[in-house]
C-alpha cells in the first residue's frame, strides 16, 4: 500500500516538475554537443569540418583579409550585417577558431534564454513547460545544435533569431518602434523576413494608418538603407552576392529566373488576399514562407523554416483539437493544441533534416 502511495507521489512530482527535466536535458544536450564536436575536430578524420558552419564562417572571411571580397554562396554568403558580426567575432577570438566556436555556443544559449523571456512576456500558459519543449525540440536541435557528424551551431542564424526574438519581445510590450527596428535588423542579418516590409506597408495602406507607415519607413527603412543598400557604394563586389543567389544551385541554375519567381508570386498573392486580417506577428512569420519559396532554388535547407517553431508556440489563437477513439475496449481522449502540433511537426521535419544531412555527406564522399 505504501509502495503505491510512493509511486503515485513520485509520478505527481514528476508531472509538476517535468519542465525542469526538459530544461536540464536541453541544456545538457547543448553542452555535450559542444564538447563532442570540439573533441571530434581534434580526433576524427573530419578535423575542423566537425565544427560545421562555424568552421565555414571562420574561413569564409579570408577573402576580406586578402582584399578580394568574394561574395557568393560559398564564401561571403550573407548580407553585410552578418559579415560584420562574423568579422567582429573573429577579431575578438584573436583569430582562434576554437574561441570563435565557443562564441557561437554562447550565442545559442543567449538566444534560447531570450525565447524564455519572450514566452513569459506573451503570457503563454505553462511557459516553463513550453520552454522545455523548445529546448528538446528535435527540429530545433537538428538545425541549430547538431547535425549527425557535424556541429549544428550557426552564428548567422543565431544572430537573426536574436533580432527576431527582440522584435517579438518589444511587440509584446507594445513598443512598436522597437518592434520594427529589430525586425529591420533581423531582415538585414538574414533575408528570411524581408518580404514583411512590403506586407506591412500594404496592410497599413489599406487601413490608411499613416502613423504606422511612418514608423515602418523610419525604423525598418533605416537599417535596410544602412546595411543592405548603402554597401553597394563601398563594399567591393557586393552585388555579386545577389546574382549568386538568384542564379541558383548548380542543379537549378539552368532554370530561367521567371520560372523561379512563380512559387514566390503565388504565395505572396495568397497572403495579400488575406492581408487585412493578419496581425503583425502573422506577417513576420508568413514572410518566411515567401522568402523560402525563392531561396530553396539556391539551397534546399529545411532549417530556413526552423524559426517557425517560435510562431507555433507564440500563436495564442491556435485551436484545440479533440480526438476520441477506442483501443481494446478503452476510450481514449486526446487533446492537441498548437504546442503539441508544433512538436509533432518538428519530429517529421527533423527526420527529413537528418536524411538530407546523410545524403549530403554521402554526395561529398564523407560517409
Amino acid at each position: 500500500m505504501n509502495n503505491n502511495k510512493e509511486k503515485r507521489l513520485g509520478w505527481s512530482l514528476l508531472r509538476k516538475n517535468i519542465y525542469l527535466v526538459l530544461i536540464l536535458l536541453g541544456i545538457s544536450i547543448r553542452i555535450i554537443s559542444f564538447f563532442l564536436y570540439y573533441y571530434r575536430s581534434i580526433n576524427s578524420s573530419f578535423g575542423l569540418y566537425s565544427l560545421g558552419d562555424v568552421h565555414l564562417n571562420f574561413f569564409d572571411l579570408n577573402s576580406i583579409f586578402t582584399g578580394e571580397w568574394i561574395w557568393n554562396q560559398s564564401e561571403l554568403a550573407y548580407p553585410p550585417l552578418s559579415i560584420y558580426f562574423l568579422f567582429t567575432l573573429r577579431i575578438l577570438a584573436f583569430n582562434n577558431i576554437y574561441l570563435f566556436y565557443f562564441y557561437s555556443f554562447i550565442l545559442e544559449i543567449i538566444v534560447v534564454g531570450l525565447f524564455y523571456v519572450v514566452l513569459k512576456k506573451f503570457s503563454i500558459s505553462n511557459y516553463k513547460l513550453i520552454f522545455g519543449l523548445v529546448l528538446v525540440n528535435p527540429f530545433y536541435l537538428a538545425c541549430y545544435v547538431f547535425r549527425v557528424y557535424l556541429s549544428g551551431l550557426r552564428i548567422t542564424d543565431s544572430l537573426f533569431c536574436l533580432f527576431l526574438l527582440l522584435s517579438l519581445y518589444f511587440y509584446a510590450k507594445d513598443k512598436k518602434q522597437y518592434f520594427y527596428l529589430f525586425s529591420g535588423l533581423a531582415m538585414c542579418a538574414k533575408w528570411y523576413t524581408l518580404p514583411a516590409l512590403v506586407l506591412f506597408i500594404v496592410k497599413y495602406l489599406l487601413e490608411k494608418d499613416w502613423k504606422e507607415i511612418e514608423l515602418i519607413l523610419v525604423y525598418i527603412g533605416i537599417p535596410i538603407i544602412v546595411f543592405l543598400v548603402s554597401p553597394v557604394f563601398y563594399l567591393p563586389n557586393y552585388l555579386d552576392l545577389y546574382f549568386s543567389w538568384l542564379s541558383g544551385h548548380g542543379t537549378t541554375s539552368f532554370i530561367p529566373i521567371y520560372y523561379k519567381l512563380i512559387p514566390i508570386s503565388l504565395v505572396t498573392l495568397i497572403i495579400l488576399i488575406k492581408i487585412k486580417s493578419l496581425s503583425d506577428i502573422d506577417i513576420i512569420f508568413l514572410s518566411f514562407i515567401i522568402m523560402v519559396s525563392l531561396m530553396w532554388w539556391s539551397r534546399f535547407y529545411l532549417r530556413y523554416l526552423a524559426p517557425l517553431i517560435y510562431f507555433g508556440h507564440l500563436n495564442k489563437q491556435g485551436k484545440v483539437y479533440f480526438y476520441n477513439f477506442e483501443l481494446k475496449g478503452s476510450k481514449i481522449n486526446l487533446k492537441m493544441n498548437n504546442h503539441v502540433l508544433t512538436f509533432i511537426a518538428s519530429i517529421f521535419a527533423a527526420i527529413f533534416v537528418i536524411i538530407i544531412a546523410y545524403v549530403e555527406l554521402a554526395a561529398y564522399g564523407l560517409l
